[in-house]
């Protein structure tokens, strides 16, 4: 499989390239850098690991899309005439939020809120806490449970006992790659050296 991908990309990168095709040809090159994923189990591990999260992250963004447009309606309600330049509308009330939950320099919008309201902090820490802290070890806890799932279907998979077939077939196969390297290396010792 791999070698027909190979040739594949190798046949690809001759092709006299212009343009946009030539960055595509030469960014398919480095794609050979996928064998490192078959080749090295642990790095197979991690990115099985990955794949199976994207489902349960999907499921979190969700949910942090659903909080974060009440909190954006709660918002616009409370401060739009008070401070227009980050709660005029819907969007500029998401953007105002994901400045806040991406913590950058989120306390200033807080600032300018509790000018109005001195408890608007509470809107502001509770955000920051659900949408910050609890989303980033919702998607660490994806991840571990994930990676825990596909150690322990590998541990399975290890402690599988073979059948007598494939045993029979991997003990054919070694006989045929013995029989390979017997017959070069007399090869190798009937012809002189130079």
């Amino acid at each position: 499989n791999w070698n027909v991908f190979d040739f594949t990309i190798i046949v690809l990168s001759l092709i006299p390239a212009v343009g946009t095709f030539a960055v595509v040809a030469r960014l398919a090159r480095l794609m050979r850098l996928l064998r490192l994923v078959s080749a090295v189990p642990e790095l197979r591990l991690i990115v099985t690991t990955l794949v199976r999260s994207i489902p349960g992250m999907l499921h979190i963004v969700a949910v942090m899309s659903v909080l974060s447009y009440i909190y954006a309606i709660v918002g616009y309600e409370l401060f739009h005439e008070h401070d227009p330049e980050h709660w005029d509308n819907l969007g500029i009330s998401l953007l105002s939020l994901f400045r806040v939950v991406t913590l950058e320099d989120w306390t200033d919008i807080m600032y300018v809120a509790m000018e109005l309201n001195s408890f608007a902090w509470i809107y502001f820490v509770s955000y920051v806490v659900l949408g910050s802290f609890v989303t980033i070890n919702l998607f660490i806890a994806v991840v571990i449970n994930n990676l825990d799932e596909a150690k322990q279907e590998r541990l399975r998979q290890l402690e599988q006992v073979p059948t007598a077939d494939e045993l029979v077939e991997e003990l054919r196969a070694a006989r045929e790659s013995l029989s390979r390297l017997e017959r070069r290396l007399s090869r190798a010792e009937d012809t002189p050296e130079r």
